[in-house]
């Protein structure tokens, strides 16, 4: 895009060079609404909402906190890059308030041929979709959403694997899931409203809602639903905002102490070793 300046007279300028604007693509949280009395992102991303409806805020998951109040006049669109992404991670506090099959706590599409969506509850299981034109896959949980009780819920979707995880424990993954965000490119992305204008509103209360650029591995869900955000950044070893040199030394000096230590860890296969440092070299380069 090219920029111009207007002055009080209405005097416009000739326009800027023309600059080029993309989102990152290192391992990031790259949007979070917490909704605690503000419908703005946190992050620098300023990935900011649109409100269908009133804004409204209730009680939130914790004492002092505020939650988004959504109903069948109150629903979120999200901005329209928000989930054109390979891997990625939804997570939030979710308070149902209504027993009805097939609300929306999140669907990003493109209409009725393109989509994914998490329901609380399609009468008897909180379910898992993602559709391309051709057959919907699907990742059901064991039961439904319980009605009126906070819960922590997150959808990971990475290269191999996508995972459901409640108050940050997996309970249903699959690899037969082969469409990914990026498939589809969605820029319809609503919290509370369905692709298919039949399907009942969500209900009930949404806190601290998080989108990450990539696959959370269970201890990340677990600092996410803790309200943690040291591991935004994947790689960043030394917890200094950029993945860098010193990250790769900080992995250097836990291999040498013979120790284990969680963000040293970096693709997350359980032992810090030379893979950890060529991820971290992988990441610089992108």
């Amino acid at each position: 895009y090219k920029v111009k300046a207007l002055d009080t007279a209405l005097n416009l300028s000739e326009a800027s060079e023309a600059v080029e604007s993309a989102p990152s693509t290192t391992p990031a949280m790259t949007a979070r609404w917490t909704f605690d009395g503000t419908i703005l992102d946190s992050t620098d991303n300023l990935m900011d909402i649109a409100m269908n409806g009133d804004t409204l805020f209730a009680n939130g998951h914790k004492e002092g906190a505020k939650a988004l109040s959504l109903n069948a006049k109150r629903y979120v669109q999200l901005p329209y890059e928000v989930a054109s992404l390979s891997e990625m991670t939804f997570c939030a506090w979710v308070n149902c308030r209504s027993s009805s099959a097939w609300q929306r706590i999140f669907d990003f599409g493109n209409g009725t041929t393109q989509y994914m969506f998490l329901t609380p509850t399609n009468g008897s299981n909180l379910r898992f979709v993602i559709k391309n034109g051709g057959d919907e896959q699907i990742l059901d949980c064991p039961s439904k959403l319980p009605v009126s009780q906070w819960k922590h819920v997150a959808v990971t979707i990475g290269k191999d694997k996508t995972a459901i995880y409640i108050d940050g424990e997996e309970t249903a993954s699959t690899t037969d899931i082969t469409i990914r965000p990026s498939d589809i490119c969605p820029v319809l992305n609503y919290l509370g409203r369905s692709q298919y204008t039949a399907d009942p509103r969500f209900v009930g209360y949404l806190s601290d809602v998080r989108i990450y650029n990539y696959a959370l591995n269970g201890d990340e869900v677990k600092r996410a639903m803790n309200g943690e955000e040291e591991h935004s950044l994947k790689g960043d070893v030394n917890g200094d905002g950029v993945v860098d040199v010193a990250d790769i030394a900080g992995i250097i000096s836990v291999m040498a102490k013979g120790e284990y230590a969680d963000k040293a860890d970096v693709n997350d296969d359980g032992i810090v070793d030379v893979a950890d440092i060529s991820t971290v070299i992988s990441i610089m380069a992108e």
